[in-house]
């Protein structure tokens, strides 16, 4: 299989879900979609026939990407109502609130454990922390998403 068609096939498969981590991270569609994007253009310059993982490197990508926009972004709460496909109740919209309130760093091992269903050390190695660093993360996030909800 050529470079462009395993691009075209990672697209098919994964754009989907990666639009939803990158809007779960950052809380906005519109920048959502464009980090997105960003990392397939990123992913059409290299060659993917190296890569063993794709799917696993453009999580990172988008991870990272969306990092980038946290840090760059001068005003956060710049958000849209969620995609209708992500949510259909109240009570997951008012998660997402809640989840747009914690810091990056939490949300961000919040999302990747519990929407992408990663263990902890993947994480760490996303994060480049360690996986004990990661575990007080989610243990702290979950108890401010406690006290929020």
């Amino acid at each position: 299989m050529t470079a462009p068609d395993l691009l075209e096939e990672l697209y098919r498969n994964q754009q989907r879900s990666m639009r939803s981590l990158a809007w779960m991270l950052l809380g906005d569609q519109e920048s959502a979609e464009d980090a997105v994007q960003d990392c397939f253009s990123r992913l059409e310059l290299r060659s993917l026939t190296g890569i063993d993982n794709p799917a696993a490197y453009l999580r990172t990508c988008v991870v990272n990407q969306c990092r980038s926009v946290m840090r760059s972004r001068t005003r956060f709460d710049r958000r849209v109502d969620p995609p209708a496909a992500l949510y259909h109740d109240s009570t997951n919209v008012e998660f997402h609130d809640a989840l747009l309130k914690l810091t990056i760093r939490r949300r961000t091992a919040v999302v990747l454990r519990y929407w992408c269903d990663l263990p902890v050390t993947e994480i760490a190695d996303l994060m480049a922390c360690q996986p004990s660093t990661v575990s007080s993360l989610l243990h702290r996030a979950l108890n401010d998403l406690k006290e929020v909800l």
